[in-house]
């Protein structure tokens, strides 16, 4: 007698997260991926797929998770083309043996995402960013971010996100992720060179970061490119060096005092207080000119640099068109994003929704709709990306979506 298998299951939600507090956001995204893994009685394979624009929705640790889309430029004057990317835990795994000079299938999925456990739920942000700035830790987020907001960039608006990884260890991981998933990023981080020893900390760590952006790797180098900053000793004793050890110690105690902060090694973990400080110590004169070449010779040039990315379109080989002028150089965290992907800061957002009875495999016929020009034309261009999560469980070999629509 012939057994009949059990009917599958499709759950496709639009933003699930609306009108949830963020606990209830991470409960329901943990309760729909167990749904997935445990199953119900009576239904075979179950799959879960969900559009979001919250990043407690989603997981770093499940990134192979996510479908981001996009709307990129790729000939000419015709219409964008809708673009689907994805990362497997293989493709990441293979980037970091690269990174790691290991031998090939050398990391598990298992020990990859083992290894993801360490780094910080900021993460997320990340798969949502134009241009993900990486550090090392919290004080050298605050002071990367509270610069920014000192030179009056918004990287809020300007959808850069700055991204502690708990340490330089966990950085060719990150890197890795975001490269996978066609996100841009720049990396920052401390070379720990102690120049009395002429030794220090992390030299295989400086190394594989270096490898990650396919540069011949120095064990301790100190230099800025339009890749990566690596500051030697680190990036807060330089910044404190600049500054003058004596003028940062008074500066930063009179304005503990002031504001009733308590200890002032705090301070320096709070953006909007670093954002502060620097600007008291330019009344007195004193800057840093390492956090300067990070980010460009003055405010003024970094707000053109912003200013041109808005107004000039990306070619199909994804460089910049800038006006004759402006330097490169003084637009590392902005313009070299264009040299990975191609897409600036106008591309598309696109609304998933999945009504059960239209949902259907994702064979390389279907995604043939995506290119359809009737399609294209119809989607409006102001939109943004938004990563898709799709859920499943381990024996289902095929992915789903649904329509798209305007927003």
């Amino acid at each position: 007698m012939q057994t009949r298998s059990l009917p599958g299951l499709i759950i496709g939600i639009e933003e699930p997260e609306l009108y949830q507090h963020s606990d209830r956001q991470r409960h329901l995204a943990t309760t729909l991926q167990q749904l997935t893994e445990r199953g119900i009685e009576g239904v075979g394979n179950i799959q879960v797929i969900y559009s979001t624009h919250s990043p407690l929705m989603i997981d770093y640790q499940g990134f192979n998770q996510l479908r981001i889309f996009r709307k990129t430029k790729v000939d000419g004057d015709k219409p964008k083309e809708t673009k689907i990317t994805l990362a497997s835990l293989r493709i990441v795994a293979a980037l970091v043996e690269t990174a790691k000079e290991l031998k090939e299938y050398s990391i598990s999925d298992g020990s990859l995402q083992q290894r993801l456990i360490s780094m910080t739920p900021w993460m997320n942000e990340g798969f949502f960013a134009k241009l993900v700035v990486i550090v090392e830790g919290i004080r050298d987020r605050a002071l990367v971010y509270g610069y920014a907001t000192f030179k009056g960039v918004d990287f809020d608006r300007e959808g850069i996100s700055v991204i502690p990884c708990s340490g330089k260890d966990h950085m060719a991981e990150a890197v890795s992720i975001f490269k996978s998933l066609e996100i841009p990023q720049y990396a920052i981080w401390d070379s720990d060179f102690d120049s009395a020893k002429g030794t220090g900390e992390g030299e295989d760590a400086n190394r594989n970061i270096q490898r990650c952006y396919a540069c011949t790797p120095e064990s301790f180098p100190n230099k800025i490119t339009d890749d990566f900053a690596c500051v030697s000793p680190n990036l807060e004793l330089e910044f404190k060096k600049e500054i003058g050890e004596a003028n940062f110690s008074k500066t930063l105690q009179e304005y503990s005092e002031a504001n009733q902060l308590g200890k002032g090694t705090y301070v320096m973990e709070n953006p909007i207080h670093v954002s502060q400080l620097l600007s008291i110590f330019k009344n007195k004169g004193l800057e840093s000119k390492t956090l300067q070449a990070i980010f460009g010779e003055d405010s003024n040039q970094i707000q053109e640099a912003i200013r041109i990315d808005r107004r000039f379109p990306r070619s199909a080989q994804g460089e910049s068109s800038l006006r004759p002028g402006v330097g490169f150089a003084s637009q590392k965290l902005f313009c070299r994003r264009a040299k990975t992907t191609g897409r600036g800061v106008g591309h598309l957002r696109l609304t998933i929704t999945f009504p059960l009875a239209s949902l259907y495999s994702m064979t390389q016929s279907s995604l043939s709709a995506f290119r359809s020009p009737a399609l294209r034309t119809s989607l409006n261009s102001r939109m943004m990306a938004i990563p898709i999560v799709f859920q499943t469980s381990k024996e289902c070999t095929s992915y789903h979506y649904g329509t798209i629509i305007n927003d």
